[in-house]
């Protein structure tokens, strides 16, 4: 079961500090375990570089290309 913090003020000579009442965690550890995951890097696709290398090949803006497919695959 998941505890509902009840905070209360545990301020020490190290610092503020806030403590749950019930649980004892603290809200700097609560903090810690709910900040976003990583999101993971997202590669380009043996066919996404075959395109781009056909693009290089005619000199029409393969780094612009390559470019918006990598942000179009990590960015969502």
């Amino acid at each position: 079961m998941t505890c509902t913090h009840q905070w209360a003020d545990a301020t020490t000579r190290a610092g503020p500090e806030w403590v749950c009442a019930k649980c004892k965690v603290t809200y700097t550890e609560t903090k810690k375990t709910l900040s976003a995951p990583k999101r993971q890097w997202v590669d380009l696709t043996p066919q996404d570089l075959n395109e781009i290398f056909k693009v290089a090949n005619t000199g029409e803006g393969a780094v612009r290309l390559a470019l918006e497919k990598i942000k179009e695959k990590n960015n969502g």
